[in-house]
């Protein structure tokens, strides 16, 4: 019998593992190679699988072909804390105060951009170049992770058209926009301003 620590461990660390590749899938191999690798953490192929099963039942991983499995938006919230991991997940360590500020920004400035397109949909290029002019730097993966984390949370959509390369706002992510509805944690809305005088 695997002793709970050990399993909490697995489950923690393959989290960890697949939001560095997010939204990536990675194959259960190259997972289970990863955690002997980079966290000395040996496990049978079997013992793998229950863990990830266990995490799929809770709707932290999502599973593909050929045995891949990708982080769902749940399974960021839980690796950011942004919502209480639940019992049978311990050890969590956060990112960093300043990666946690970066991608909760990047989050509200996608949808930022996409609002200021409405009704016509915005194509992910531009969004990159809008948020480089705005002195974030980043990549086109990083921008794939925070795109595929709003798509998750139904904040965002692609376009029908043009998908994979044309985003819009959907109703949800315009009441986001409109502080018409709460924000999540993991997105970097600011706080509302009174407009009227």
């Amino acid at each position: 019998m695997i002793a709970q620590s050990r399993k909490e461990e697995i489950r923690w660390r393959a989290l960890q593992t697949l939001d560095q590749v997010r939204p990536e899938k990675l194959s259960r191999a190259l997972l289970r190679r990863t955690l002997s690798d980079r966290f000395a953490l040996s496990t049978t192929v079997d013992e793998l699988k229950t863990e990830l099963d266990y995490l799929e039942g809770k709707g932290f991983v999502q599973p593909g072909t050929l045995n891949t499995y990708a982080l769902t938006a749940d399974g960021v919230d839980i690796i950011e804390g942004s919502i209480e991991p639940p019992v049978g997940i311990t050890g969590i360590e956060s990112p960093s105060d300043l990666a946690l500020s970066r991608r909760r920004e990047i989050r509200w400035r996608c949808l930022k951009v996409l609002d200021a397109g409405r009704p016509v949909s915005v194509a992910k290029s531009l969004v990159l170049s809008v948020l480089n002019d705005q002195a974030l730097t980043l990549v086109q993966t990083e921008l794939e992770r925070e795109i595929n984390y709003l798509r998750d949370r139904g904040f965002l959509a692609d376009d029908g058209d043009r998908p994979g390369l044309l985003l819009k706002l959907t109703p949800r992510g315009v009441d986001l926009v409109e502080y018409k509805i709460d924000c999540p944690a993991s997105i970097g809305r600011p706080p509302a301003y009174d407009k009227e005088y």
